[in-house]
């Protein structure tokens, strides 16, 4: 089993979504659920990474995306900044 990413990882970078080999299959982890999710396809699974970042990053939080390889070796990492809430933002005068 991948090792799964903290809270204390995620310190620096918001919230981590890592997406890593599994025998047979594909497994996306993060630090916002203790629940990892498995694909079969590593392109599902990087899909799922990405909409999961967004969906973070909409509601305002970080997320930072790492991909790995079949051997383990990260090959790719995307980071998705929070929106701001427009609420908080003042209209030029």
């Amino acid at each position: 089993m991948p090792k799964l990413p903290t809270d204390a990882m995620a310190a620096d970078t918001g919230h981590l979504v890592t997406v890593t080999p599994l025998e047979g299959g594909w497994c996306v982890a993060s630090t916002f659920s203790t629940l990892p999710l498995v694909f079969f396809s590593g392109a599902q699974a990087e899909q799922s990474a990405r909409r999961l970042a967004l969906t973070l990053a909409g509601a305002g939080r970080d997320a930072h995306v790492i991909v790995r390889d079949r051997r383990n070796v990260q090959i790719g990492t995307v980071c998705y900044f929070g929106a701001e809430d427009i609420a908080d933002i003042e209209p030029a005068a």
